[in-house]
């Protein structure tokens, strides 16, 4: 196997790893959701109270085995996409022992139609060889887009945190000022109380401010690279330690963020695409 082969299977491995990751994800998401109806359902059925308590907490523990699994996924996807980053940016070779042991763990097919897959494929617009320079451009380039997918999901689970709070702010005044009978307006409560438990356990405020929070660390990430790039390029590629330390700031704040998930990379793609190719174009004219 040579390296730029084992370079671009490493590649395809880390993504079918995060994309399973994200398949469970969802799943567990799904899960939850099926909580908050089974809880609806005792709420307003009393007969099923018991039935969907039971089922309730089944799917509570499935859906927290489905979370581990994701988080499982992912930290092998993780530690994947670092070592290729490594060969990419810097040229550290993946050995084969490294690559065979996560190839073993692939369902066969898969690992059949990695061999059948061209091996030269460039991800990162950076055109210097491996080394400070490209190390540096990549992780602006990657820091980037991090930020900025970050700051849009930031902004999707604070406002479904804010929707689902204000109607259960409206439901619960309209049930002040209407008038009901006690056992409705008893129901109601708790079809509400269900809902802000449901929000809880879904976790979009916490997850919210995370996002946050990694989108303004890959913004710092990217002006860093950036300040660093305008250095004298003999001085970046006999001092590789700012990129390297750099390099691994982004990893570590990468691994500690929340997910990513693929499909809101696949809607912005064109949209970002265009934008970074005018700010590259842009940073080159200054």
């Amino acid at each position: 196997m040579h390296e730029q082969e084992q370079h671009y299977k490493s590649r395809e491995v880390s993504t079918y790893m995060f994309k399973r990751a994200q398949a469970w994800w969802y799943v567990s998401i799904l899960l939850r959701l099926f909580v908050f109806i089974s809880g609806i359902i005792g709420v307003w059925i009393a007969q099923w109270r018991l039935p969907m308590t039971i089922v309730a907490g089944i799917l509570t523990v499935i859906s927290a085995i489905f979370v581990w699994r994701s988080e499982e996924l992912r930290s092998i996807s993780d530690s994947l996409k670092r070592r290729d980053e490594g060969q990419d940016w810097f040229g550290w070779q993946i050995t084969r022992e490294e690559l065979s042991n996560i190839l073993q763990q692939l369902p066969s097919k898969f690992a059949q139609d990695l061999s059948l897959t061209e091996a030269n494929r460039n991800y990162y617009d950076s055109e210097m060889p491996p080394g400070s320079i490209r190390a540096l451009e990549c992780v602006q380039e990657s820091a980037w887009w991090s930020k900025e997918q970050a700051r849009r999901l930031s902004n999707i689970c604070f406002g479904i945190t804010v929707i689902f709070l204000a109607i259960c702010i409206i439901v619960l005044f309209g049930v002040g000022i209407i008038e009901l009978d006690s056992d409705t307006r008893l129901q109601v409560s708790r079809v509400v109380l269900g809902v802000f438990t449901f929000i809880a356990s879904l976790g979009f405020a916490p997850l919210a401010m995370k996002y946050r929070k990694f989108c303004d660390k890959a913004g710092e990430i990217e002006m860093t690279a950036s300040n660093i790039l305008k250095m004298s390029d003999s001085g970046l590629q006999n001092n590789p330690i700012p990129a390297i330390k750099l390099m691994h700031d982004y990893q570590l704040a990468r691994v500690g963020a929340p997910l990513l998930p693929t499909i809101l990379y696949n809607q912005l793609r064109n949209h970002l695409n265009s934008i970074w190719i005018q700010y590259r174009r842009d940073k080159l004219q200054h």
